[in-house]
């Protein structure tokens, strides 16, 4: 009878709830609505800005969201308080975005439409791929935060020394190659931690972090896109004047 109730207990565990599957949909498209909406009304507003504005609002925000996403990850019972957590997790979305929008606000609606396809077809491709990767990816999370914090080293030193030496194209190249570097493995990583079975470690039921993830990782392809979509479209209006 106990090992009956354990296997159970288990397979309850191992299994992806529809409920929680459900619940972490919602919640990504809920926050990717905020998301959009806020960037592509910053793009309306950008001829009423100056730089100094754009500069504060992008670090008050920033601080403002990463407060908020740090408060999310770290108590798990703000998480799993509702509707407290679905409260915290928009706030959170809604700061963020507007960051991240004040940062890509010179990009034009059709770019930033174009970036948000781009990052919405990238997280559909792989978090599937991390959906059906049978090794076990969470046994591995020494090596993903050893290859992540390299990755960024490298890419903030060359871009800092590529800017200071006035190769605007080139460092905004090896940001967009850097930041891709470290967004595609995390996004396989979050994909099978949120939709896998069979792990050693799952987000489920825990919907919360799982939309977190998931929404933030999306927003940095989002950001990613916006500047190489920005950066090529400049490349073509040079080339044709």
């Amino acid at each position: 009878m106990g090992f009956r109730i354990k296997h159970i207990f288990q397979w309850n565990v191992r299994q992806p709830k529809p409920s929680y599957t459900a619940m972490v949909l919602i919640l990504t498209s809920a926050l990717s609505v905020v998301s959009i909406t806020v960037t592509l009304i910053l793009s309306v507003l950008k001829n009423f800005k100056t730089n100094e504005c754009v500069t504060i609002f992008t670090v008050a925000f920033t601080i403002i969201g990463t407060f908020l996403g740090m408060m999310l990850v770290i108590l798990r019972k703000m998480r799993e308080t509702y509707p407290l957590n679905i409260i915290m997790l928009i706030l959170y979305g809604a700061c963020i975005s507007v960051a991240q929008g004040y940062s890509v606000i010179n990009a034009c609606v059709l770019v930033k439409v174009g970036a948000w396809a781009i990052a919405f077809v990238l997280l559909s491709i792989l978090v599937p791929i991390g959906m059906v990767i049978k090794t076990d990816l969470s046994e591995h999370t020494s090596a993903l935060i050893i290859y992540c914090a390299a990755e960024l080293f490298i890419t903030t030193v060359v871009f800092t020394g590529l800017m200071i030496a006035d190769h605007k194209k080139i460092a905004l190249a090896v940001f967009v190659a850097g930041v891709l570097a470290i967004l595609i493995p995390l996004a396989i990583g979050f994909g099978q931690l949120t939709f896998g079975t069979n792990l050693s470690y799952t987000f489920n039921p825990d919907y919360c972090i799982a939309a977190l993830t998931l929404f933030t990782t999306l927003l940095g392809f989002f950001v990613t896109s916006s500047v190489e979509v920005h950066f090529i479209e400049g490349l073509i209006k040079n080339k044709l004047l």
